[in-house]
């Protein structure tokens, strides 16, 4: 009986530590600060204003929207420095039509490959972000059905084209996608659900000004968090700080003071998940606007 009761002990010791282990791990993560760059004309025109900005905003991942008009060279030259510093960067690109468009998404994916199969490993890009919102389209209300099940083709499509390439494929999602279900060739379910279990990473638009409460970010964050727990994937919260229409959605006109303490709070209360991957604010112009006074 003795024995048994140290076996039980010890297995209950055992099993504390690793929860402590655990635990500490988790708290202790180093959690990703992402931004986008849609003015890719800076890149090549203020590239230093640009890198001097990412290191006074501590970041570690850019999503730089990728355009035909900028020479390759400037891409390899701005991910190479930004490399030295520990920022990897991903190549943005997305609009609503990209649903039901295939030109957009081939003329993209062309340019990816070519460029990753021209470019030096210190030049290449981390992964593939895309910002595609089909519910912007004028049929969506119409014709959700059938736009979802295109954007979930597409969305199929690109990580086939990731996982060859070797990179890391992200998209941007709204918190209300947990709204959405669907019945079609891919299946029945909830279509942030279905996302989340399909890319490598999500970033959700919790756009709120506000951390807690109803209707706060981590409210509108959590399901998400909890799927992506179960299904051993990434997610990154995002906030706004445009101006917009509806002023609770977006961080404009408050200090950045005010934006950096709920950010904090939002870290602290999913730190522990393993799902939570870090912040991201749209966007690094607009932050840089951003007061530190309130």
């Amino acid at each position: 009986m003795k024995k048994r009761n140290y076996k039980l002990v010890s297995i209950v010791f055992l099993v504390a530590i690793l929860f402590l282990l655990y635990s500490f791990i988790q708290e202790n993560k180093e959690l990703e600060r992402a931004t986008w760059l849609w003015d890719t004309q800076l890149i090549k025109d203020d590239a230093k204003t640009i890198t001097n900005l990412i290191k006074e905003k501590n970041l570690t991942t850019v999503y730089v929207q990728v355009s035909t008009d900028i020479e390759m060279s400037y891409y390899q030259k701005f991910i190479k420095e930004l490399k030295l510093i520990g920022v990897n960067v991903h190549a943005l690109d997305g609009s609503p039509t990209w649903a039901n468009s295939l030109d957009e998404e081939e003329n993209f994916l062309t340019w990816f490959r070519t460029y990753q199969q021209n470019s030096n490993p210190e030049e290449q890009f981390k992964g593939i972000h895309l910002d595609v919102e089909p519910y912007l389209q004028e049929g969506w209300e119409s014709k959700q059905e059938e736009i979802v099940e295109e954007y979930q083709a597409m969305v199929k499509r690109v990580n086939e084209i990731s996982i060859e390439l070797n990179v890391v494929f992200g998209l941007d999602i709204p918190f209300w996608y947990e709204e959405i279900n669907f019945y079609n060739q891919f299946g029945q379910g909830n279509l942030a659900k279905w996302l989340i279990e399909t890319v490598d990473e999500i970033t959700i638009m919790a756009y709120r000004n506000f951390t807690k409460g109803e209707g706060g970010i981590i409210e509108i964050s959590q399901n998400e968090i909890k799927w992506a727990n179960e299904a051993n994937k990434k997610v990154i919260i995002a906030v706004e700080t445009v101006e917009l229409p509806e002023t609770y959605t977006s961080f404009y006109g408050m200090s950045s003071n005010y934006l950096d303490n709920e950010l904090e709070i939002l870290r602290t209360n999913f730190n522990r998940d393993k799902s939570f991957s870090g912040i991201a604010v749209h966007h690094l112009i607009s932050w840089k606007e951003l007061n530190m006074d309130r």
